[in-house]
């Protein structure tokens, strides 16, 4: 699960606050994330532009985190 505001670049003056999609997709990548569940997108965002960005760099499944959405997490 990643904070994903922005979908490619990130402003300079967020940068300490805020991520993108992309970077998601990449530090996924080098978790070896089994899965990835993109949150917090600005109201308005493509969900699929997102999707795209973080599959950019990341080989798994990606979704985005939207309202009444359930997930069950084996083993939790």
């Amino acid at each position: 699960m990643a904070e994903a505001t922005y979908t490619d670049d990130v402003p300079d003056d967020e940068r300490a606050y805020l991520s993108s999609a992309r970077q998601a997709g990449r530090l996924a990548e080098r978790a070896g994330a089994g899965r990835l569940l993109l949150t917090h997108l600005w109201p308005g965002t493509s969900h699929g532009a997102a999707v795209a960005a973080a599959a950019d760099g990341y080989a798994g499944p990606v979704s985005v985190a939207i309202p009444g959405r359930r997930l069950d997490l084996p083993g939790y």
